[in-house]
């Protein structure tokens, strides 16, 4: 798989996440939504773990282009967990 796919492809998983944020907002009255937003957390957590490891991998092969694709999927997660959690903490209560 070459560097260009990796990072379409983890950019198509990271959309997937985002959608599924979207679906548990939607469906906020299930009584599976905390185990839908630990699974999403995980999920996250993993994906920022596997780009971090794949931009220390570019960053050593120097390839722009790449890289910056990986950091606005990062910052995208970055942005989506929060809501998440929020969204976790408030059907807790």
């Amino acid at each position: 798989m070459s560097d260009i796919d990796k990072v379409k492809r983890i950019q198509q998983e990271i959309e997937k996440l985002c959608k599924s944020v979207e679906e548990i907002k939607r469906d906020s009255s299930s009584n599976r939504v905390s185990e839908m937003c630990d699974n999403l957390l995980e999920k996250i957590d993993e994906k920022m773990i596997e780009i971090t490891e794949y931009l220390e991998h570019l960053e050593s092969l120097e390839i722009q282009k790449q890289r910056e694709l990986l950091h606005e999927a990062k910052e995208m997660l970055k942005t989506v967990k929060p809501k998440l959690e929020e969204l976790k903490k408030a059907h807790h209560e």
